[in-house]
This record gives C-alpha cells, sequence and structure tokens, in this order.
C-alpha cells in the first residue's frame, strides 16, 4: 500500500473496519461519517479475515485514489462478535492506527445495529423500544433492548443481554417487542424479525457512530460476552 505525501485539499477519510462475524467490512467514509464512492469492501469469509485484510484495503484505496496517509481516523468493531473476529479487527486496527498516529474509536455491533435501525425511521416512526441480535456463531446470537429518544439522538441501551437462537421466534424471544437481526442470518427468529440490517448497513452506522466519538470515551478494547452457565447450585 502506498503512503501519499501531505493532505493538502484531498478529503480526510475514516475507515471503519468489522470483521466480527463470518465476513471482511471495509469501508471508507468523510469526516462526519458519509460514505464515499467507492466506498466498502464486503467479503464473505467465515475464517482467515486477518489473510486477507490488508490486500482488501490496499484495492480499496486504490479504487478511491488514495493512499494511506489520507485516513485521518479508525472506527472499528469491538463486539461483540465471533471471539476470532474480534481480535482481527481489533488488531488490524490497532496496528494501522499506531503506524498512521491516527485516533482509533471502537464501537459495539449491537449499538450500529440500533444506529441501523434508527436510519430507517425515515419511512416509518421507530417503535418506542425495539431490540437488536447479533449472530455469536453456532446458531447463537446476542441481543439488547434499546430505547428511541428521537430526532438525531441514538438510541438508549437498557437492560441486560438476551441469549437468543436461530430457532426462536422472533419477537417473542425479547419480550414481545419489534426485534431487528443481521439480514445474512437463517431461522425463525430471522424470518419474525421486523427488521432485517444488510451488513453494508451495519457499516455504514459503525462509521457514522465513530466520527462521532473521542477515543477516550469509546475506547478500542474488546467486548466479548459469554453467557451465563445456569446450573444446580453446588454444596
Amino acid at each position: 500500500m502506498s503512503r501519499d505525501t501531505g493532505i493538502g485539499k484531498e478529503p480526510r477519510l475514516l475507515l471503519a473496519i468489522d470483521a466480527t462475524g463470518p465476513w471482511l467490512a471495509l469501508g471508507l467514509y468523510d469526516d462526519e461519517g458519509a460514505p464515499r464512492a467507492p466506498c466498502r469492501r464486503l467479503v464473505e469469509r467465515p475464517r482467515g479475515q486477518a489473510e486477507i485484510l490488508f490486500d482488501e484495503l490496499a484495492g480499496l484505496l486504490h479504487e478511491a485514489g488514495a493512499g494511506l496517509s489520507r485516513i485521518r481516523r479508525i472506527a472499528a468493531a469491538r463486539g461483540p462478535g465471533s471471539f476470532t473476529g474480534i481480535r482481527v479487527t481489533l488488531a488490524a486496527a490497532q496496528g494501522l492506527a499506531l503506524a498512521l498516529e491516527r485516533p482509533l474509536v471502537g464501537i459495539d455491533t449491537l449499538e450500529a445495529m440500533a444506529e441501523a435501525v434508527r436510519d430507517r425511521s425515515s419511512d416509518m416512526p421507530l417503535p418506542e423500544t425495539f431490540a437488536v441480535a447479533v449472530g455469536m456463531g453456532r446458531g447463537r446470537l446476542v441481543a439488547h433492548r434499546f430505547r428511541s429518544l428521537g430526532g438525531d439522538d441514538s438510541p438508549l441501551r437498557e437492560g441486560e443481554p438476551l441469549w437468543l437462537t436461530a430457532d426462536d421466534t422472533g419477537s417473542r424471544a425479547v419480550g414481545g417487542i419489534p426485534l431487528a437481526v443481521p439480514a445474512e442470518l437463517e431461522g425463525p427468529v430471522v424470518e419474525a424479525a421486523r427488521w432485517r440490517i444488510a451488513l453494508a448497513d451495519r457499516l455504514d452506522a459503525l462509521a457514522r457512530l465513530g466520527a462521532g466519538r473521542a477515543p477516550a470515551k469509546a475506547p478500542a478494547r474488546p467486548l466479548y460476552l459469554k453467557r451465563p452457565h445456569i446450573g444446580p447450585a453446588g454444596g
């Protein structure tokens, strides 16, 4: 990858990275998180994202006619999601941020999902309370409730995580409130969900959140969630 010199009047770019599922998603955005064309690389990749990440980034930058020095901020998905995918995402983001001396922010994948749902409210009012879920592998999902604040404010997380499987039945699994799920998942929980959010829309939401947050308040630390074990009490 080439590193061009001098920013001049060229646009400053935000790089968004998400490999927290069976994919690699990279995007280039402006300072406010708005996408630039061509702005995304979305690759279905169940494993081995680290092996292709920097080649895909080089291709994306080449298509955009930009060098690494145009990247002025990095936003990375920090989980929840695949344990290995979270590590790949954050390791790459931290390496780039260190090499380029750029600010790095970490974004919760559930928050990015909720932000993507808010984007849909331009077509119809957003429910006061809704839930979003992300895949955790092996047919498992983790969900969280969010409350809509209206206007341009991002939805507010409420309560504790909810654990689902792909065989659960939509909103009934989250107490009857509307549910959003990743579009690539399959099963009854997806078929009954109100919203199916595409990976590109989730990446755009991640970038927009990353553009507006200070690194000190959004550290790029991994967010691993593990379903609590419920078993007989010892004694």
